[in-house]
């Protein structure tokens, strides 16, 4: 996720998983754990299909990817985030039928809305429509999985979704946003809304493999490791050196002599992973999720250092946190834990900390992922950690 929420993706054949562990927000029974309560700092397990491969999170509700390519979906069900054809809210991870002849691969939750991608390259999308967010020509609300048909002669190749906008690559590396234009978050040099997936020409001639979104932005990573941004920048959080909102795609020039593998985006700040090692961050630290303490506000890439001689191999964002995996399994996380997204015991951390999640001996931390809200992990080969707004869940 990514982007702003918790995203993930995946390939045949993976390994199958049989518990979730989740922490932090659960007004609404996104951990999926059978009950609702406000937060916990209590490591609880949810109730999972003993085959899931991934999980992803958004602002209060949850995905889950078995290894049959099958979706499942639980929290607030309004506007028709969970795509079971109601607004009902659901408490435990529950089968997305619409879905049932594709294999999905890919899942990205956003704030009110949910996107996924199947085997064949197709997107569809579903929940709340407003400014034309789900790309179908409309603001209507949609209750089921629909296939974007703007994007049928295209191959969907990564998805990311903001807070009432989403971004799409394709496999030959063209770049499409649509939704809200407030901030210029999609790129087009105006903020106008798109109802449909619209070109950013401004990026046809660079490959574009991977986007990620922040609340009110959009960034995209080229196949040369090179990192674009555009869109809202109130807290410096594209990283240009300035707190401008930046109507068309800007390269990164802190970042030139980097390559970067893995980006993590948060509403209002940004994670960036280079293949020489490094960890920078940038944007809002107000709740520690910088790693540099509280109230600290950073407009370029800064380079955070690990307390630990292992290298990051995996990095993560939620609304207001983070969490970055070594390349020896340790947890590390930072930021905001009001609602006990961090998994720790204590109100919020400014420097990163270690995780204990008191795993069993053949339990291994493998890949993390956060989300706006809450905080979803998967340990293991194909696992991964999820965070969303203000929770987290850990397969494993």
């Amino acid at each position: 996720y990514m982007g702003i929420f918790g995203l993930m993706w995946r390939t045949r054949p993976t390994r199958s998983f049989s518990r979730v562990i989740g922490f932090g927000a659960n007004g609404e029974g996104q951990l999926g754990v059978g009950e609702v309560y406000q937060s916990s700092y209590t490591h609880r397990t949810a109730q999972i299909p003993t085959e899931t491969t991934a999980v992803s999170c958004g602002l209060t509700h949850s995905a889950l990817i078995t290894s049959r390519g099958q979706i499942f979906t639980c929290g607030l069900g309004r506007f028709g985030r969970l795509g079971h054809g109601d607004d009902n809210n659901c408490y435990h991870p529950t089968h997305v039928e619409a879905m049932a002849p594709h294999f999905v691969r890919q899942i990205a939750c956003g704030g009110v809305t949910t996107a996924c991608v199947t085997d064949q390259h197709e997107l569809y999308t579903f929940g709340y429509g407003g400014w034309g967010t789900l790309g179908h020509g409309s603001e209507s609300n949609i209750f089921v999985p629909t296939r974007v048909d703007a994007l049928a002669r295209h191959r969907v190749e990564h998805i990311a979704v903001g807070l009432g906008h989403m971004a799409a690559c394709t496999e030959s590396g063209l770049l499409y946003t649509w939704g809200r234009g407030e901030n210029a978050r999609l790129g087009h040099g105006d903020t106008e809304p798109r109802y449909e997936p619209t070109i950013v020409k401004s990026l046809c001639h660079e490959h574009i493999r991977r986007v990620f979104c922040t609340g009110f932005g959009t960034l995209a990573l080229t196949e040369k490791g090179q990192l674009f941004t555009f869109g809202g920048n109130q807290n410096g959080e594209l990283g240009l050196g300035h707190r401008r909102d930046q109507p068309t795609p800007s390269l990164i020039s802190a970042l030139q002599h980097e390559v970067v593998e893995d980006v993590a985006c948060g509403v209002m700040h940004v994670v960036v992973r280079c293949r020489s090692g490094k960890v920078l961050v940038q944007g809002c630290g107000r709740w520690g999720q910088l790693g540099f303490g509280s109230g600290v506000i950073l407009d370029v890439p800064t380079l955070l250092k690990l307390p630990t001689q292992s290298p990051a191999k995996m990095i993560f964002a939620g609304g207001s946190h983070t969490m970055i995996v070594t390349s020896d399994d340790q947890v590390l996380v930072c930021g905001s834990n009001r609602d006990g997204q961090l998994g720790l015991d204590m109100l919020s951390q400014g420097s990163l900390t270690n995780l204990n999640l008191n795993l069993k001996p053949d339990e291994t931390v493998k890949q993390v992922k956060a989300s706006i809200l809450h905080t979803q992990a998967r340990l293991t080969f194909d696992s991964k950690i999820a965070c969303g707004a203000s929770f987290s869940l850990v397969l494993v």
